[in-house]
């Protein structure tokens, strides 16, 4: 999908217009420049993804309205599918208790997993902003770059995660370690059948599944 820089501009002007705001009220709110505000609705630059995102809260305008994006009658979601397929990619809905969508690219094995709607629907209006500002590039190429970013930040997050639940484990483990010493020193049997009865079912309840996942794509 292309987008025509003047035309995007023009919509600027005419949302800010209808809002009754001067270029310089109009910059005051999204906070940038009224010299930059100009080059935008002349359409001789275009705005970066934050700044965008700003002239369009300011507006009172979605993003896809100022970009002139008209998905028609499909939903948000229909609407991913589709320029996704268009792109060589497929997305399929999944039940999984870890994830919702399974993304494969075309020619790769390993697909992306998104673990919510709101996730899918975040990255889908990146890509759309990043074909925006580059056009030299393709929906595949832009696809790509978010997914990988969406993994890395996940998979991080996930780690970290998982090491918070490790150190809480070990601060756990430490006086259960120190009775079941003291239970077979005095050759407690029973009192150290029910503590490694504990320990085991403090280890099982701490293998938390999905977590600490490899960043299969470089």
């Amino acid at each position: 999908m292309d987008f025509d820089k003047k035309a995007i501009g023009e919509r600027i002007k005419e949302y800010r217009l209808k809002r009754g705001f001067t270029q310089s009220d109009l910059a005051n709110q999204a906070d940038i420049t009224r010299i930059a505000l100009g080059n935008y609705e002349r359409g001789e630059r275009i705005p970066t993804i934050d700044i965008f995102a700003r002239i369009a809260m300011a507006l009172n305008a979605s993003i896809d309205e100022l970009m002139g994006y008209k998905p028609g009658q499909l939903s948000t979601i229909q609407q991913i599918k589709q320029d996704f397929a268009n792109a060589g990619y497929e997305l399929k809905e999944e039940v999984s208790t870890w994830w919702r969508y399974e993304i494969t690219e075309p020619g790769e094995e390993y697909p992306f997993h998104i673990k919510t709607e709101n996730d899918l629907k975040q990255i889908y209006q990146q890509i759309k902003c990043d074909v925006f500002r580059d056009l030299k590039k393709v929906w595949a190429d832009n696809i790509h770059d978010a997914l990988v970013d969406y993994e890395r930040k996940l998979n991080k997050e996930e780690n970290q995660a998982y090491l918070r639940i490790q150190m809480k484990l070990l601060e756990q483990m430490k006086p259960l370690s120190d009775k079941m010493m003291k239970a077979e020193a005095e050759g407690d049997t029973k009192t150290l059948g029910s503590l490694q009865e504990t320990l085991f079912k403090l280890l099982e309840k701490s293998n938390i599944k999905g977590i600490g996942g490899t960043d299969k794509k470089k």
